[in-house]
């Protein structure tokens, strides 16, 4: 039996990206308020008929900064919770080598004995563990990439 748990993402990496990722949207929304700020002082020095338009130019650009930090925000708490999902994922991961390095030396020792049933039973239920393994990590990558696409209106991945 040779059965190899997929390898993890670094959670730590993760988390790391998340906060580069929120920053940049931090910073986004923070120069259109800066931009603002400054425009606001306009009418001081400037008058013309169409100052009011002028006036509220720099509306939409605060509005959308702030629509994007709330998306960066929702990036932020999917990855966070993909990195917490691999960090459980990791302890489960550990104890399955421990135990498939366990099976495999006793398989080793008793090469060419007759395999009873408890034994061939502890061999499908390792293997079991491993597929749930490979089927929650899937589920978990599914989920952070549902949450990521859905931020910015892409695909549903099933």
């Amino acid at each position: 039996m040779s059965l190899c748990p997929s390898e993890l993402d670094d959670p730590d990496a993760i988390r790391d990206a998340a906060n580069d990722l929120v920053k940049v949207f931090e910073l986004v929304t923070q120069t259109a308020a800066d931009i603002k700020s400054t425009w606001s002082g306009l009418p001081a020095v400037y008058t013309a008929p169409e100052a009011g338009v002028v006036y509220q130019a720099m509306v939409k650009p605060v509005r959308y900064g702030d629509m994007l930090l709330v998306e960066g925000q929702r990036m932020y708490n999917a990855m966070l919770g993909y990195a917490q999902d691999l960090e459980a994922l990791k302890k489960v991961r550990e104890q399955l080598i421990i135990d498939i390095a366990h099976e495999e030396a006793l398989q080793e020792n008793t090469w060419g004995a007759v395999e009873d049933a408890v034994e061939a039973a502890q061999g499908e239920l390792l293997l079991l563990r491993v597929e749930q393994f490979e089927t929650d990590l899937e589920a978990a990558q599914r989920r952070c990439a549902n949450q990521l696409s859905n931020s910015w209106g892409g695909p549903t991945y099933l």
